[in-house]
């Protein structure tokens, strides 16, 4: 009797068995099977779409999330259709090495297993022209909306990009990033239109905390993007209100500039739910009595479905908001901006939803954890709020040509600083991170040791709440992406730099940083104008001073080698700053090249607040090897009565190979001239060099 059994023979596979045999028959249904799931692999090429983490006061209340625009299938149209990404097994997120970040608009390919991945439209443009048969015959098993990638790859630059792309990718040099975010030599005019909720599923928004769901009015809104339009000459005067468009004016030292012609306020009314352009069903959280009937009459789906699209966070219980309620809102108010206002929405590329918040159930302390959620009717307790999960979240990185969405609460007194952090997400900003607790900045400013407890994660933590223990939180008081607390403020070193608002008034590193010689520096305010912070990166250049032979300075370590310093004081854009940042000088730390901006420094991973000192504190960076003193707190130059420059810090900077004067120089660092160490103390007046050490 022949033998039975499978056997593989690239590209194919070949079966053999005995004339009856039952193994043989299986041996076909899997090679069948096996054939189905070959062919259901299709490429698709398109444009990424990231959605930032949503946050809720100094905390992130969920995870990245990642979509994908395929043109529309009719090519006679600009269309896009955007689908959510579910990522098979062992398929690693698009997120960049050392945390550097993929951005909205960046180009991809992705392999996508159509069999799982939900209903795609005849006439979508594969790669491949067998792979649209293959289309044909696919199960479609998956949610509606949503693509099962089981491979991608970024693509940075253009080749062999399908003419739908158009010029817009993702490789633009530098002097492109320059042109994009500063309009070249002119300022910026950022062109965003605002839809403002005034109704959901027939509930009236009512402004002030005053009704079932509270919100704020069109002219709410434009007052504080733009101040009043005509003050009332009776009134009695005051001092203009900070705006959103003198905040950006401000803190981007005019490159940026929020005009009323490029900026629409637009009131709206959203329904219960609907059907998104991918065929998504999507519907939002209303009251118990009215919802099933509701969802039902708006194209919910049935239950089952349901719970796949719950799973695969499309869709979420308990008055959240998932993927497809956040972009079926979003589609919502673009259709109907177009097609009844008269108004189309492309020109404007930041488009912002502001949805109605709960004045009850009010944003927590920094300190403390996202609240429990609560549904649009309120039966959760605690204030009624729509998607109360979070308070804001937006598009990390701005498609030039196709724009980026954001979801923002109407909070009146957060609404300044959330569209702040918002913009700069769509600009490709992360969270700026600090320790969990604040008093952790003090040690560092006091003991070396305890710094390096508290700024170093454990490489490989035994345990999570070891982890936990050392988390960084999106809460950095002195920047715009971080902490909610205070009023406003501008965006910190590393970022203004990225965003080349902020440029070096002096770079320091080993070129020019001889090993325990003391350089002074003097630093204005940072809101007093662009040339503001201080740019270490004593890792850099060559060593002029090698360790003698024989012996071991301190090794390099990875990471965190660059170091950004500003003073900050409550003026301009930072008026509103935390007290805790106020009269300060703030160090933050950012694993990645400063001399490559628009490279590594754009897509660089987040920033993290390392130290706060004051006049007569020292801050000494072990990664970096560099001792910062703040000497002193300068006055504002003679005739600045009123303080509106701001001043200025007297520092002290030292550079260090060695941890102690006596190891120095091969044990000759106690009589070398030189403090090595960069305690102040120079050979003998080292109680390094002490005869008994």
């Amino acid at each position: 009797m022949a033998g039975n059994g499978c056997r593989e023979l690239k590209p194919r596979r070949i079966c053999s068995f005995a004339p009856v045999d039952w193994l043989g028959v299986l041996c076909l249904l899997h090679l069948s099977a096996s054939l189905g799931r070959a062919q259901s692999i299709v490429s698709l090429q398109g444009k990424l779409v990231v959605l930032n983490e949503p946050r809720r006061g100094s905390h992130l209340a969920g995870r990245t999330t990642y979509h994908f625009r395929l043109p529309a299938p009719d090519a006679t149209t600009n269309d896009w259709v955007l689908y959510s990404l579910r990522f098979a097994p062992g398929v690693a997120l698009p997120e960049g090495a050392g945390g550097r970040a993929y951005l909205t608009g960046d180009i991809f390919q992705l392999s996508v297993d159509l069999d799982r991945s939900g209903p795609l439209p005849a006439g979508t443009p594969y790669q491949d022209s067998s792979d649209a048969a293959a289309a044909a015959a696919a199960t479609a098993k998956g949610p509606a909306g949503t693509l099962y990638v089981k491979a991608w790859s970024y693509m940075p630059y253009s080749y062999g990009l399908a003419n739908y792309l158009g010029s817009e990718s993702a490789s633009a040099s530098s002097a492109a990033a320059v042109s994009y975010y500063l309009g070249g030599s002119d300022p910026l005019k950022l062109r965003m239109i605002v839809w403002v909720v005034s109704e959901v599923c027939g509930v009236e928004v009512a402004a002030g905390g005053t009704g079932a769901i509270s919100g704020m009015t069109t002219e709410d809104v434009s007052e504080l993007l733009f101040g009043p339009q005509r003050p009332s000459p009776a009134s009695a005067p005051r001092y203009p209100p900070m705006t959103l468009a003198r905040l950006w004016d401000a803190c981007s030292y005019g490159s940026v500039r929020l005009k009323r012609p490029y900026i629409q306020v637009v009131n709206i009314s959203l329904p219960c739910g609907g059907t998104r352009a991918n065929g998504a069903a999507w519907r939002l959280p209303v009251a118990a009595a009215a919802g099933a009937a509701a969802a039902a009459s708006e194209g919910g789906t049935e239950a089952g479905a349901a719970e796949t699209e719950a799973e695969a966070g499309l869709n979420t219980t308990a008055g959240g908001c998932g993927a497809n309620a956040l972009w079926g809102m979003m589609e919502y108010a673009s259709n109907f901006t177009r097609e009844v206002l008269g108004l189309d929405p492309a020109p404007y590329l930041r488009r912002v939803l502001l949805l109605p918040y709960s004045a009850a159930a009010a944003a927590p302390a920094s300190s403390s954890p996202p609240a429990a959620s609560a549904s649009l009717d309120g039966s959760s307790g605690g204030g009624v709020s729509l998607c109360p999960g979070w308070q804001q979240r937006g598009s990390l990185g701005c498609d030039a040509a196709l724009g980026c969405d954001m979801w923002i609460k109407s909070d009146p007194s957060q609404l300044l600083q959330w569209l702040t952090t918002q913009l700069g997400a769509s600009m490709g900003l992360q969270p700026a991170t600090a320790p969990p607790h604040t008093a952790l900045l003090t040690a560092a400013a006091t003991s070396p040791a305890a710094a390096a407890a508290a700024f170093e994660p454990p490489a490989a933590p035994a345990s999570t709440s070891a982890a936990s223990a050392v988390r960084w939180l999106p809460s950095d008081p002195s920047c715009a992406m971080g902490s909610p607390g205070g009023g406003y403020r501008c965006f910190n070193a590393p970022n203004s730099l990225k965003l080349f608002f902020s440029q070096p008034a002096r770079r320091l590193d080993s070129s020019n940083m001889s090993p325990g010689a003391s350089i002074s520096v003097q630093l204005p305010a940072a809101a007093a104008g662009r040339n503001n912070l201080l740019l270490l990166a004593p890792s850099e250049g060559p060593l002029l001073s090698p360790p003698a032979p024989g012996s071991t300075p301190l090794s390099p370590t990875s990471g965190q080698l660059t170091l950004f310093v500003q003073y900050r004081v409550p003026i301009g854009g930072d008026a509103g700053l935390a007290a805790a940042v106020r009269a300060k000088v703030v160090v933050h730390s950012l694993n990645a090249s400063a001399g490559t901006a628009g490279g590594p420094m754009g897509r660089s991973p987040p920033s993290r607040l390392v130290a706060m000192i004051t006049p007569g504190e020292v801050y000494r960076d072990t990664s970096a090897r560099v001792v910062i003193r703040f000497l002193a707190a300068l006055p504002p130059p003679a005739g600045d009565d009123g303080g509106v420059t701001g001043g200025g810090a007297s520092l002290a900077l030292c550079r260090y190979l060695w941890e102690s004067e006596a190891a120095a120089d091969g044990g000759a660092g106690c009589a070398n001239g030189v403090d090595d160490d960069c305690d102040g103390l120079v050979d003998e007046d080292d109680p390094d060099c002490a005869p008994d050490v």
